[in-house]
């Protein structure tokens, strides 16, 4: 019997939309075929990349390729990690038990900054820095240092920045500070240092900023800062038995900024900023200074803190 005219039609409706969902089958698997291609892909070359910086970082520390630092910061380290990469810029070993000797770093020669704070470094062996020829900051700040020897420093011609406070420094030799070239900023703080170290202090011709902070020096010899003709910026803080400060005591010197403050000075020390013509910050707070005349200030100060008010 033929088919009715309703029924052939619904026939062929029932047969386009069998192919309809056919094709979105096809197509939806095709895509997720594609998707799952790549996700597998990607999953692999980050796995790849993972690898890659697992192999290439010391164990217990952290590492960031875009800034090629390595931070093993506060990691109770006794020896220094090796697989540090040898491209890495920024070198954080801070906070640890650390000592050094001649070859510690050898393979750092593309290192710009040193974190060497808060360790057990009792010296620094002349040669344990040698070939970073690059280095520009050094923090080696809380540690033990009791001396610093000649040339410890030699090869250090790009380092602009060090750090040697709050150690047991006695003495520091008179080339300690040969060969840096470049420094231009030196904080020696909380030590047991009793007088400046004029000769070792000598050879650094580019210093501008020279911070000397709480210190038991109770006397400036004549031409103390002697040979630093471009440091501007000097800071004497907390020196309670400085008493006084003699007339050539700052010979030489081309001073922008002075402070000389928590020292035991009783009276202005106007004859030795009379060899500072280039002065124009001083900063005499928290003396015993308890009379000034005006006549003693002069007039081209831009900024000016003093403990008592000129009469």
């Amino acid at each position: 019997m033929a088919p009715s005219a309703s029924s052939q039609l619904f026939s062929e409706r029932h047969s386009l939309h069998y192919q309809s969902k056919v094709r979105v089958c096809l197509c939806a698997h095709h895509l997720l075929t594609l998707a799952g291609f790549c996700f597998a892909s990607s999953a692999s070359s980050g796995k790849a990349f993972l690898k890659a910086s697992v192999l290439s970082c010391p164990a217990r520390c952290d590492c960031s390729a875009p800034s090629k630092s390595v931070s093993c910061h506060r990691k109770r380290l006794l020896t220094i990690p090796e697989g540090i990469p040898i491209e890495t810029r920024v070198l954080d070993l801070s906070k640890n038990k650390l000592a050094v000797e001649p070859g510690s770093f050898r393979s750092q020669l593309a290192l710009r900054s040193l974190n060497f704070r808060s360790n057990l470094l009792q010296l620094v062996p002349v040669g344990v820095l040698s070939g970073l020829t690059n280095l520009t900051r050094l923090d080696l700040s809380h540690n033990r240092l009791v001396v610093l020897l000649d040339h410890a420093f030699q090869d250090l011609r790009r380092l602009t920045s060090l750090e040697v406070g709050d150690n047991e420094l006695v003495f520091i030799s008179q080339r300690a500070f040969t060969g840096l070239l470049g420094l231009q900023s030196l904080t020696l703080e909380r030590s047991n240092l009793t007088v400046v170290p004029s000769d070792a202090l000598a050879h650094l011709h580019s210093l501008v900023e020279l911070r000397m902070r709480y210190l038991s020096i109770s006397f400036l010899k004549p031409f103390s800062f002697k040979r630093l003709s471009r440091l501007r910026h000097l800071e004497i803080d907390f020196w309670p038995w400085l008493d006084t400060l003699p007339p050539l005591s700052l010979h030489g010197l081309n001073l922008t900024t002075l402070f000389i403050t928590n020292t035991n000075l009783t009276a202005f020390p106007g004859t030795a900023l009379h060899n500072l013509p280039y002065l124009t910050h001083l900063n005499l707070s928290y003396c015993r200074i308890q009379q000034l005349n005006k006549k003693q200030i002069y007039t081209h100060f831009n900024y000016l803190f003093l403990p008592v008010k000129p009469i």
